[in-house]
């Protein structure tokens, strides 16, 4: 069999060649120089470099026909390339999901339809360009307003607005820019404004096979996901789910159509119950991963690589029923100092709580936001018999520890 990687995520996180057999197959690895890096030498793989300038698939789909390979299975487990994944399929007429069923996953528009057409509570939503072209379409939002990429994620250009004025006073300011992208040069029909809604944000994080969910955690956010792309650290720390919650998350599936994979599904416990955020089929960031794995004993990429395949599945998996989870990271994307220094972490080697910590060291700092615990100042992985003390740790390590530049 021939398989084309498209390379984007770290290996280390996924560990391809422990599910992929690399000898008996051929692998290819398409990605940018950068990406292709962190491949290990001693597996065999083809590795091609693609120049990182147009849209993945695009450069994917040339480097195809320019060497006439034969490609029997396409793989992405990056968010971001799900959708690229897809295309080349659809080009090439290979078997596995299509651009209008990776859409129900990356659009959030679509997702949010599809759950609000189903009688469950969404935000109120509207792509950004039908908003500019009538802002009566919204004159009865009396709330603030999130205004977001319709197929982003980790919070990237994501920005809070208290009214309908406020945002307006800010996009006619003609020197805004996203990305560094003078709004006047953005399709923004690729974004959309929804209301905010008040409320705790957890995260669903499981398997589901067939229809059915074979395992699942749920979670809650310390801090959002907004705020830490904004330079504030974020936690998430493992909580009870309860039967209801578990009926709200199997009735998301059905209205988005979502029958067989690897979940990250996001909601509001709003004061009238759950309201969906957002929902995508592919593992979770930050260190969702890593908690996931020491509460169920289950490695979500090695199952999510394994369902691509149509290998057979056995979700064995051993529950930590006197613990719960939670991890924490401190973001260094908005220092402006090439290196940092961290202060006040110290109680923590004394606490029985604490699994792990890392540091950055004398690494320098990322510029862009990550969730990689590797790469970010300071991160730590947490353990209780309760939700309570992980998050009353949580909040004094946000309150204590301190991460600055270092001159």
């Amino acid at each position: 069999m021939n398989y084309l990687i498209l390379h984007r995520i770290p290996y280390s996180y996924i560990n391809y060649a422990d599910i992929l057999d690399h000898d008996k197959n051929t692998v290819i690895y398409i990605g940018t120089l950068e990406a292709l890096q962190n491949i290990p030498s001693d597996i065999g793989s083809v590795q091609i470099a693609r120049p990182g300038k147009l849209q993945t698939y695009i450069e994917v789909v040339e480097i195809i026909k320019q060497l006439a390979l034969n490609i029997d299975v396409v793989i992405s487990l990056s968010e971001y390339e799900l959708m690229d994944a897809a295309r080349v399929r659809q080009t090439f007429d290979i078997a596995g999901a299509r651009p209008q069923q990776v859409e129900k996953v990356r659009d959030k528009i679509v997702m949010k339809s599809l759950v609000a057409g189903a009688g469950l509570h969404a935000p109120r939503h509207i792509r950004f360009d039908m908003f500019q072209e009538s802002q009566a379409l919204v004159q009865d939002w009396q709330t603030e307003l999130i205004f977001k990429p319709v197929d982003g994620a980790s919070s990237e250009n994501v920005m809070h607005f208290q009214s309908v004025d406020s945002l307006v006073a800010r996009f006619a300011d003609k020197e805004f820019e996203i990305s560094g992208q003078n709004i006047d040069s953005l399709d923004l029909s690729k974004f959309e404004i929804e209301e905010f809604v008040e409320g705790e944000v957890v995260h669903f994080d499981g398997v589901c096979v067939d229809g059915k969910i074979s395992v699942i955690t749920c979670c809650k956010y310390v801090n959002s996901c907004l705020e830490y792309a904004n330079g504030s650290p974020v936690a998430s720390v493992q909580i009870d789910i309860d039967k209801k919650s578990l009926e709200w998350v199997n009735s998301v599936f059905v209205a988005i159509g979502l029958e067989s994979g690897v979940f990250h599904l996001e909601a509001i416990r709003s004061s009238s119950g759950l309201c969906f955020l957002e929902v995508a089929n592919r593992c979770g960031g930050g260190m969702v991963i890593d908690a996931f794995k020491l509460q169920t004993g289950l490695h979500l990429p090695s199952i999510e690589l394994a369902m691509y395949l149509k290998e057979p599945l056995n979700i064995d998996f051993q529950v930590d029923t006197e613990h719960k989870y939670a991890f924490f990271l401190f973001p260094g994307h908005k220092l402006d100092t090439t290196h940092c220094v961290i202060e006040g972490h110290e109680f923590l080697s004394e606490l029985n709580e604490v699994v792990s910590l890392h540091t950055l060291g004398d690494r320098p700092l990322k510029k862009v936001s990550t969730y990689e615990a590797k790469d970010v100042p300071f991160a730590g992985m947490l353990k209780s018999t309760n939700s309570a003390t992980l998050e009353e740790i949580v909040l004094k390590v946000f309150s204590e520890v301190n991460v600055g530049g270092k001159t």
